[in-house]
């Protein structure tokens, strides 16, 4: 146990100038002693976005890659999830955010996640706001369990992304980027997928053979057409954060294992058809936010739902 504290002091004293092959060793004793939720966290942690972390996008990140199975409830997985965060704090591992919705993680300390991420779970993380020049070799493709692409400059996609073990894809802000229409094809096994702030109008067609994805991200994005959201079964977890959307389709009610739908500042939103939240019936957690501000929307709902409705 004297190791440990010993670890965790020379984490909490590093200031970005000190030796970081001693940090790294303390980075390394304290990851051993982590559970395997923790673990599994801080792994996922050390692949997104860098800094700052939202904490609403690691629960359904989280939902959609099986983390907290034990727990039933969308609120129990939550508890949990903050528990985990709460213990990664205490090892120095992640720090406080601006505010109680946030986590944020130390450079040093995500570069050590990563490092680990790729060397033992296969995991392609490409270096925030940089230019991607070449995508791996085939035979990392083959082993590839996740991607993460945080804001970079995505010269072309190629056809077909042929990753038959990809758990994970994350790809934000890169609205200039044109997605071809199969690149989601060979990915038969992919259970989470974020898009945050992409153009997609119209969907690629491959999206909809995604049979296992759990958790579908598309805050932030322009978006027409998203009928074929229909046919992703699986799906637990719908984001659309301030995207574009105008109408959300009627398709929607065959999600029948939707448990968390986030509608938060879709703006432009003005068709919800009748009966497609009532049909959710696992359906945990409704938030609408500003949507509800949209009197023709409220008319839309009938009282059973806007009680349901979280803003």
């Amino acid at each position: 146990m004297f190791e440990w504290n010993d670890a965790l002091e020379e984490l909490k004293r590093f200031d970005g100038k000190g030796d970081e092959a001693r940090v790294y060793s303390a980075l390394e004793l304290s990851y051993n002693f982590l559970r395997d939720e923790e673990r599994s966290l801080f792994l996922l942690l050390g692949h997104l976005a860098p800094h700052v972390v939202v904490i609403s996008d690691l629960l359904k990140y989280s939902m959609g890659l099986g983390l907290f199975n034990q727990r039933t409830t969308l609120k129990a997985k939550r508890d949990r999830l903050l528990k985990v965060i709460s213990d990664l704090k205490m090892s120095s591992l992640l720090l406080e955010g601006d505010n109680h919705e946030q986590v944020k993680i130390h450079d040093v300390v995500r570069s050590f996640a990563t490092s680990i991420a790729s060397e033992h779970h296969h995991v392609f993380t490409a270096a925030c706001q940089t230019e991607l020049e070449e995508w791996p070799n085939k035979d990392f493709f083959e082993q590839c369990t996740s991607i993460s692409l945080p804001y970079c400059n995505i010269p072309k996609l190629p056809e077909v992304l042929e990753f038959p073990k990809l758990k994970s894809f994350f790809m934000f802000n890169n609205s200039s980027l044109k997605i071809p229409e199969n690149l989601f094809s060979r990915m038969e096994e992919l259970k989470v997928l974020d898009l945050t702030g992409m153009h997609l109008s119209p969907l690629p067609l491959s999206l909809q053979y995604l049979e296992n994805l759990q958790t579908l991200c598309l805050d932030d994005c322009v978006l027409e057409d998203i009928s074929a959201i229909g046919e992703l079964k699986q799906l637990q977890v719908l984001s659309f954060i301030q995207s574009t959307i105008v109408r959300l389709p009627s398709e929607v009610s065959k999600l029948t294992r939707l448990r968390l739908l986030d509608l938060s500042q879709c703006r432009k939103l003005e068709v919800i058809p009748p009966d497609v939240l009532s049909r959710l019936a696992q359906l945990e957690e409704l938030y609408m936010g500003t949507v509800l501000r949209n009197g023709r929307v409220r008319d839309m709902m009938n009282q059973e739902t806007m009680l349901n409705c979280q803003n």
